[in-house]
This record gives C-alpha cells, sequence and structure tokens, in this order.
C-alpha cells in the first residue's frame, strides 16, 4: 500500500471516527425526533395516509384506552398493532382508533398524543404492583390500603375488600361500595384500581 493510500485510508477513519462521536452526543441532548424527519418524510406512507379522502389534519382526541394487549391495528397507518388506542374525532369523517404517533400527526401536536399515552403507560405500571403493596388486614379480617391520590382529585382514598355472605367479593372506596361482586379477592382488588384509575379516559 502506497504512503497516501495509506493515509487516505486512517484519514477517513479518523473521520469517521470523529462524526460518530459527534452525533452521539448531539443525540445525548435530544430526542432525535427533529433529525428523523428528513429520513421518515422519504418513507412511502401507508393506509389512510396515502389516500385522498381521509382528512390529515384538523382531528381532536376524544379518549383513549388502555387495551391490555397490543392487538389492535391503528386504524390511521393500518400497520402499527397498538395497545393504547387514541380515539380520534373529525367533524367530517367518522372516528378512527388510532396509535401514538398517528394520533400526534392527525392533531398537530405529538407532544399532547405522547403525554396522553404515557399516563396510561404509568398507570399500567402501577396497576402490576398494585397487589404487592402494603395491604394490611382489619380487626374483622379484611384487606385494606390507603393509596396515593388519583387523576380526579388530590386526595387519598381508602379502599377495603370484604366478602359477602354468598362467598364472592366486592370492594369500597371511601365507604362507597362497588356494584360488582368478584369469585376471588385479587380480582375484587384490580377492581378497585380500575374504579380510581379508570382504564379509559374520555375528552370534553
Amino acid at each position: 500500500m502506497s504512503k497516501s493510500l495509506f493515509f487516505f485510508a486512517g484519514f477517513s477513519l479518523l473521520f469517521c471516527v470523529t462524526s460518530s462521536l459527534s452525533w452521539s452526543m448531539q443525540c445525548e441532548e435530544h430526542d432525535c425526533d427533529e433529525s428523523r424527519k428528513t429520513f421518515v418524510s422519504t418513507l412511502p406512507g401507508s393506509g389512510k395516509w396515502k389516500d385522498d379522502v381521509t382528512p390529515k389534519k384538523n382531528w381532536t382526541c376524544q379518549a383513549i384506552e388502555d387495551l391490555e394487549s397490543a392487538d389492535s391495528l391503528c386504524q390511521m397507518c393500518e400497520r402499527e398493532w397498538i395497545r393504547y388506542a387514541h380515539t380520534m374525532q373529525h367533524a367530517d369523517y367518522k372516528n378512527l382508533t388510532v396509535g401514538c404517533i398517528c394520533a400526534g400527526h392527525m392533531e398537530g401536536d405529538l407532544k399532547a398524543s405522547k403525554e396522553r399515552e404515557s399516563y396510561f403507560r404509568s398507570r399500567s405500571q402501577r396497576r402490576t404492583k398494585w397487589l404487592d403493596l402494603a395491604w394490611k388486614k382489619s380487626k374483622k379480617g379484611n384487606l385494606y390500603i390507603k393509596t396515593r391520590a388519583n387523576s380526579e382529585d388530590e386526595d387519598s382514598h381508602i379502599v377495603t375488600i370484604f366478602k359477602g355472605k354468598y362467598g364472592k367479593y366486592s370492594a369500597s372506596i371511601d365507604q362507597k361500595y362497588l356494584e360488582q361482586w368478584f369469585p376471588t379477592v385479587r380480582e375484587a382488588q384490580y377492581a378497585a384500581f380500575d374504579y380510581l384509575w379508570p382504564s379509559k379516559k374520555i375528552f370534553e
């Protein structure tokens, strides 16, 4: 290998490493959404993003729901399987149930759609730990716990699980009784959680 060729190869390697480090440092300072725009815009659209009938903007979010598993297909891109379903409303079109990214572009506010979904992701994590919290037992033998404030108010709540005369279980929240009965304590506990932190939020 000639000296000039060796020098060129070494310089190219140094340039690539330096550029890579520089890019990494930039990525640590932001979420790369802006950097992705040019790349993503070159990808072909899918589903209703490609047609000339479906409105592409001026949508509003009517509701969001945790479906508990990612087995629903986004009705806008018709490509992504979603767990957190944003129900989008438009004056000139039927409602569509879509994923976070499509919802953000449809309403022109990606930050808002991400914040909605972030709340439900946090809710899902809290629900998985619900049974493992410091439940206590009353003198009557009923499990109870004092919870944190929910999304609707700033007060804590007392949840009590009790057994009915027919052997099934239910719960009370601040002495307000749920109307349903459940075959196990576990199901009654989850019902109390869902009462305080519903799996669906509707926006007026």
